[in-house]
């Protein structure tokens, strides 16, 4: 083989593999026009050669940045300096993809500039994924933060409840001090709702997780949403997955229901409009799971709502699962419903993600992972405020709802006998064991916490029932505490019908 020959073997192996490279690659002249694209940059930017070869690189400017910002990246190569950077590249049916890109410089003979090679490797996928690991690690450290203030703000609130319930027992109904009082619950209830929407976004725990049929869910939450929205709003549903069974909490899935319901309704404000929900069975396999790192390949429930109002702009969308963010006027929300709709749905093992178009409307899709099982719980209610005459053993570390808690059990007619740390209940408990029929304490105390006070209770009398009282604790779940031996978990704050029937449950099934 001649050296001609070898040589032109090298280039014609170098131009099939420049031809077949993954990275896009871009060739053009010191005018900016372009010689050369690649197969792997025609494929991605939806472009032929015959469009490209010839023009102006000028036309593949992406309509994301001013004229200043293109000046300057040919400022930086018109001096043999190379140049690197992520760059938003629009494509020929105006969509858009990341690229991270490098251009150099190519010099002739006399060492004079006289073309620039553009190196490009599409990245949209890795940002979306970087984008969605940020979005988790913030929800993450929010939940924490979320933590603590519930448990807080939770103890101020018991004592407002339950000494203000109490209060309108004693004051006449036609009174004006009996409509103060009623005005405050009323506020202190709000306050609890809000606490409540907290709690959900922060801690998984505490969820009754059962295997439910979403459908009849869907269609629940809808008929209580065709009574409040106006005849402008049109409700088309699709519900195909009737018989998919999802592991969950059908009160939380009811609350995601409702917050995505009314968020529709709102963005179409006083327009005509449409709600569309709908519900079918998807197999996501391991490419459609590129989007949705937390998810494993398998059946799943795909719900979606959508409306057609009035959109939302790419820095919203960055930022509405963020606790206390809202585009709604003053006093018309609190910003932490799709940051409950965000953490429930991930506490369910499932993603959320939003498209939305300005003017257009927005869509919100839901995966949750299918399960077998097929057999439904029914849900239980009762709202009776029974009493009794036991005697009861009360911890709690905070003198205020120590003492409301211990004046409203004994006017439901228990026996009350209150500590406010968890060592001084011990010593009373080991003096007299079988001097108390029920143990109520709290979990975050000072020393002993209730959880180690329940320990050492339960090795000195196996059977005492037990109920922990908790403000916030996300270390903890009903499940692990049953078999502790543990009765009963109950969230503060609680009202007093709340309390009085769950002490008599745990007493009556002695």
């Amino acid at each position: 083989m001649t050296a001609k020959e070898r040589i032109l073997k090298e280039y014609t192996r170098l131009a099939a593999a420049i031809e077949n490279a993954k990275e896009g690659i871009l060739i053009q002249d010191r005018e900016r026009t372009i010689l050369y694209a690649n197969t792997s940059f025609l494929r991605t930017s939806g472009y032929t050669k015959e469009e490209l070869i010839g023009k102006k690189a000028s036309m593949l400017r992406s309509d994301q940045y001013n004229e200043q910002f293109h000046t300057d990246i040919i400022k930086v190569i018109s001096q043999g300096k190379e140049w690197r950077g992520i760059y938003r590249r629009q494509r020929k049916d105006k969509t858009y993809y990341d690229v991270d890109m490098t251009i150099n410089p190519l010099r002739d003979r006399q060492g004079n500039i006289s073309e620039y090679v553009i190196v490009e490797r599409d990245i949209t996928d890795d940002l979306k994924l970087q984008q969605r690991i940020r979005q988790l690690q913030k929800m993450e450290a929010l939940g924490n933060l979320a933590a603590g203030v519930a448990h807080d703000f939770n103890n101020i609130l018991m004592p407002i409840i339950v000494n203000t319930e109490m209060a309108l027992w004693d004051v006449p109904k036609d009174s004006a001090t009996y409509a103060y009082l009623k005005l405050s619950l009323e506020a202190a209830e709000k306050g609890r709702e809000l606490v409540k929407q907290i709690v959900a976004f922060s801690r998984p725990s505490y969820q009754e997780n059962k295997p439910i049929k979403i459908g009849p869910v869907i269609e629940e939450a809808l008929h209580l949403m065709k009574s409040t929205l106006p005849s402008r709003i049109r409700i088309t549903q699709n519900i195909e997955a009737k018989y998919g069974t999802v592991l969950a909490d059908p009160s939380q899935i009811h609350q995601v229901l409702i917050n995505l319901f009314s968020n529709a309704a709102h963005a179409m404000g006083a327009k005509r409009g449409e709600l569309k929900v709908e519900l079918r069975n998807v197999l996501l396999d391991i490419e459609e799971l590129v989007k949705y790192p937390e998810l494993k390949p398998g059946n799943y429930l795909k719900l979606t709502v959508s409306d057609t109002g009035c959109g939302m702009s790419e820095e919203v969308m960055e930022n509405i699962f963020d606790p206390f963010f809202t585009t709604k006027n003053r006093g018309k929300g609190a910003g932490m419903g799709l940051s409950v709709v965000h953490s429930i749905i991930k506490n369910h093992g499932g993603v959320i993600d939003v498209h939305s178009e300005l003017g257009k409307g927005t869509t919100f899709n839901i995966l949750l992972p299918l399960i077998e099982k097929d057999s439904i719980e029914e849900r239980s209610t009762g709202q009776q405020v029974p009493r009794g005459n036991e005697r009861i053993l009360l911890v709690d570390d905070e003198e205020a709802v120590l003492n409301s808690f211990q004046r409203v059990l004994t006017r439901l007619g228990y026996d009350v006998i209150g500590k406010k740390d968890g060592a001084k209940a011990l010593k009373a408990f080991r003096a007299r064991p079988k001097a108390f029929d029920l143990v109520i304490t709290d979990q975050i105390m000072s020393g002993l916490s209730g959880t180690e006070l329940a320990r050492k209770i339960l090795d000195i009398r196996p059977n005492i029932p037990i109920m922990l009282c908790t403000g916030f604790s996300n270390k903890i779940n009903r499940q692990k505490l049953r078999r502790m031996g543990i009765r009963e978990l109950i969230l503060k704050p609680f009202t007093t019908g709340e309390i009085a029937q769950t002490i008599r449950r745990i007493l009556d099934q002695r």
